[in-house]
């Protein structure tokens, strides 16, 4: 039964305006998330200006990545294909 259930489900094709609601859907979560992180951090920080808590996370997301040796555009690029 789950091997029909996982084959039927692998050929559903979205029209292209679930899709848009699906990707719509997931920038909430990720605005929501964001919004999480960053005042989390600016709280831990002592920062309560959402300029300056941008500012913050941006040094830190650059320090983070300098430490991993990471670049971040290289990330997103990754991610893009990945996801759109």
């Amino acid at each position: 039964m789950w091997s029909y259930l996982t084959r039927s489900q692998a050929e559903v094709i979205y029209s292209p305006l679930v899709r848009k609601r699906i990707r719509e859907h997931d920038e909430s979560v990720l605005i929501r998330g964001l919004t999480g992180y960053a005042s989390s951090l600016a709280a831990v920080t002592g920062v309560s200006d959402l300029d300056l808590a941008m500012l913050v996370s941006r040094r830190r997301v650059g320090e983070y990545m300098d430490a991993t040796g990471r670049d971040f555009r290289d990330l997103v690029l990754a991610k893009r294909e990945r996801l759109v």
